[in-house]
């Protein structure tokens, strides 16, 4: 599933080829997704002003308009840019642009969600801080564990907590932080460490342009980068970058956790 790194990557692209661009009609395959795709029809005419992003939902927003595009890409989603885009299966909705260009969302799991923000509040309620905000810090975590007994690893993959960090990225930051993703979350002392990890390789994948394992792809069809730089996702029983010992894999709330067992000793 695209993470936070993927998400911010699509974001940044789409703010470089669609801002300013005008929707000339959009043209929906489907009815539904995760969720019903409503009628798209009231963006036809629409000035594209900016691109945000939340937790890993796409906001695009328009200029003189109060509604705004939702997309989430879900576990396989991909938005592809282009003109004279050749047709593919899984091609869901396809934005055409007064300039003749395109953008396609494609998504062969049908995990995602393209939808309007007024239809969708209820899509953020339960979101936490983002990762890279000044409301994610110490005080902060340190008050949100300080009851909760479940594995650090698993505490930080609810969204409730953090947007954005995913499966992939935890593993890494609690290597960086030397921490053994089975601690109980209220007894993980290097909480600030924890923090400047989990910002940082959140950091050094955007700038790599995140990770392809099977489906993430840019909006130009490249893949990602940083999945040759993971130090402990996916290495199982392959040496430590840092001791040499065997990386193990287990499995928590029924996702794999990479660690070394001797270096990721603290909590």
């Amino acid at each position: 599933m695209p993470e936070l790194p993927e998400v911010e990557t699509v974001r940044a692209e789409l703010e470089l080829h669609i801002t300013g661009k005008t929707i000339s009609e959009i043209d929906k395959r489907r009815d539904n997704i995760r969720i019903a795709i409503p009628d798209l029809s009231v963006l036809h005419g629409k000035k594209i002003s900016r691109i945000e992003r939340r937790a890993k939902y796409l906001i695009i927003h328009f200029a003189k308009y109060n509604d705004a595009l939702v997309i989430h890409l879900g576990m396989s989603g991909k938005i592809l840019l282009g003109t004279g885009l050749a047709r593919k299966n899984h091609d869901h909705v396809i934005f055409h642009f007064t300039d003749n260009s395109e953008m396609v969302f494609n998504d062969a799991r049908r995990f995602g969600v393209v939808t309007l923000l007024s239809q969708s509040a209820k899509l953020f309620n339960h979101l936490g801080p983002e990762p890279f905000s000044d409301e994610f810090n110490f005080a902060y975590l340190n008050k949100s564990l300080k009851n909760r007994k479940t594995p650090i690893k698993v505490a930080i993959l609810d969204q409730a907590l953090v947007v954005g960090v995913g499966n992939i990225y935890a593993s890494e930051a609690l290597f960086r932080s030397r921490i053994n993703p089975k601690t109980p979350a209220n007894k993980v002392r290097e909480l600030s460490g924890l923090i400047k990890n989990i910002r940082a390789v959140l950091q050094d994948s955007i700038d790599a342009g995140g990770s392809t394992l099977r489906d993430y792809r840019q909006t130009s069809g490249r893949i990602g980068k940083f999945q040759h730089k993971f130090d402990v996702y996916g290495k199982t029983n392959k040496p430590c970058p840092r001791c040499g010992t065997l990386i193990t894999q287990i499995t928590q709330a029924g996702r794999s956790t990479f660690y070394c067992q001797n270096c990721q000793k603290q909590g």
